[in-house]
């Protein structure tokens, strides 16, 4: 019974925000210009390597642990934290290199400005693993539709106003922040001033596992984006991107609703 009704709530989550997100995607489409997409679809790929790293497979372990308790949230989240802002730095210095690579001048702005986004994934993360770990998939669907819905709204009406690729920069940046204050809000925790190296140690012996497996998908996929935009230019790759995305979304609706529950 608690399965059946994880998953659909899981569903309705996935559908929901999902569902927001194609006709967000599908309205910037026609505001936007397909370079837009482009140079967000470069930038992502070093944003969603960072968070690979800068989770390192933690959230994951929290949910499959036997027994955790404050020590090793708190520990896990300030870790995270840390990691975060480390990496924030290197792309903020490297940014540079990174557009002039792709003779990209915008790059540098949009990836220091995006690059936010991954401290906001830090916190969030540990909080969606704390409400997964207690099977709260009700709590989970209600508050990630909301900021999902308040930037898609943001970000259409920054296009509308033409401040171009910053609408998408907006639309990630604004939803990660609601993210954390709404699951903030309706968990009710707050992390310890600690950092237990010695709950690390035992958490990182399973996540290295995940580490590594998530590494080598993040590459694979992370490598198309990085070549087209450079064989190419930004506005192939913009096609490309939009064109993949929204058969994603579809099909990662019912795939990981199903697998989260099953974990």
């Amino acid at each position: 019974q608690t399965a059946f009704t994880g998953l659909i709530w899981q569903l309705a989550n996935r559908m929901g925000t999902n569902g927001m997100q194609i006709l967000t995607y599908i309205i910037l489409a026609r505001l936007l210009q397909p370079e837009d997409f482009g140079i967000i679809a470069i930038v992502v790929v070093f944003i969603n390597f960072s968070n690979i790293l800068v989770n390192s497979g933690f959230g994951t372990a929290l949910v499959q642990s036997e027994n955790v308790d404050d020590i090793d949230y708190s520990s896990v989240l300030n870790m995270s934290i840390i990691i975060a802002f480390i990496f924030y730095l290197i792309i903020f210095f490297t940014a540079p290199f990174i557009a002039a690579y792709y003779n990209q001048d915008s790059i540098v702005r949009v990836l220091r400005i995006y690059s936010i986004s991954i401290i906001f994934f830090a916190i969030s993360g540990v909080q969606t693993s704390i409400l997964l770990r207690n099977l709260e998939f009700k709590k989970i669907s209600i508050v990630s539709s909301i900021p999902v819905l308040i930037s898609g709204i943001v970000s259409i009406l920054m296009a509308l106003a033409g401040f171009g690729v910053y609408a998408l920069v907006a639309n990630a940046l604004i939803s990660g922040i609601l993210s954390v204050i709404f699951f903030g809000f309706i968990l009710k925790w707050f992390p310890k001033p600690l950092l237990s190296i010695t709950r690390i140690k035992k958490l990182f012996s399973y996540s290295s596992k995940l580490l590594l497996s998530n590494i080598i998908e993040e590459a694979y996929k992370g490598l198309y984006p990085l070549i087209i935009g450079k064989v190419f230019n930004t506005k192939v790759l913009g096609y490309y991107n939009y064109g993949k995305q929204i058969p994603n979304l579809i099909s990662s609706t019912f795939v990981s609703s199903a697998s989260e529950i099953v974990f």
